[in-house]
């Protein structure tokens, strides 16, 4: 229903497999918006395949890209990861060095879903659930070319001395968990006052009930997000 995989070629000929979504009735097309949505750790695409039509659904001619991240996952080998969890103090300074390291493969993603799908920038919306939302805030506020928007669901920024060149009106979305057992709240609130310090203003949306995934609140949170910000900037 809609989904087409495609491969992501980066550079050297590394490639990250992944899944496109778009309706029937625009398979084929050149999407004017996209909404990247990357997985978290020791996942792999399919886990938020199940996503795509519904966050796709208020947007004429949006598409949804899924993809895989580039390594396996030391953790679960059958599952994929966009950085090493080295510590399990999310907060620690090797944690926060994996993610920067893992920064250029998504910005050169970004840079090929540009040429791929021949848009601008501001067309995309890059985000993702957990260690794929951590990675997001990371790569998103500093890619070169300005953007639609980030959205990381249960996840933190782990690199607030990073450069910045996103502009401070870029939307952005934090959704989490008030019972998070993995990732817990405080670091979105953490995540919060960082970006607030650099002049951003996060939305944030709080499931008091909600561990660590992504409940029907969240879904619907996040599609009312994309569609509002994919239809002003059209």
């Amino acid at each position: 229903m809609g989904f087409t995989q495609i491969p992501i070629v980066l550079d050297g000929g590394r490639q990250l497999a992944a899944n496109l979504f778009q309706p029937d009735t625009d398979r084929g097309k050149m999407p004017p918006k996209l909404v990247v949505l990357m997985h978290g750790w020791g996942a792999d695409s399919q886990d938020l395949l199940p996503l795509a039509p519904r966050l796709a659904g208020g947007v004429p001619g949006l598409a949804i890209i899924v993809p895989d991240a580039p390594d396996i996952c030391s953790a679960n080998p059958f599952g994929r990861q966009w950085f090493e969890l080295a510590s399990p103090d999310l907060s620690s300074d090797v944690i926060a060095t994996a993610c920067q390291n893992g920064v250029p493969v998504i910005n050169q993603m970004l840079d090929v879903l540009c040429d791929t799908y021949q848009m601008a920038a501001k067309d995309i919306l890059l985000g993702g659930f957990s260690q794929g939302g951590m990675i997001a805030l990371s790569a998103g506020l500093a890619y070169k070319q300005a953007l639609g928007g980030i959205f990381c669901l249960s996840g933190g920024w782990l690199t607030p001395d990073q450069n910045i060149l996103q502009k401070p009106d870029l939307p952005i979305l934090l959704a989490h968990g008030a019972a998070d057992p993995v990732v817990p709240l405080a670091m979105m609130e953490t995540s919060q006052a960082a970006l607030v310090s650099k002049g951003f203003a996060p939305q944030l949306l709080i499931r008091p009930a909600m561990p660590h995934s992504i409940d029907e609140a969240v879904i619907d949170g996040l599609a009312t997000f994309i569609a509002r910000y994919s239809i002003e900037q059209s």
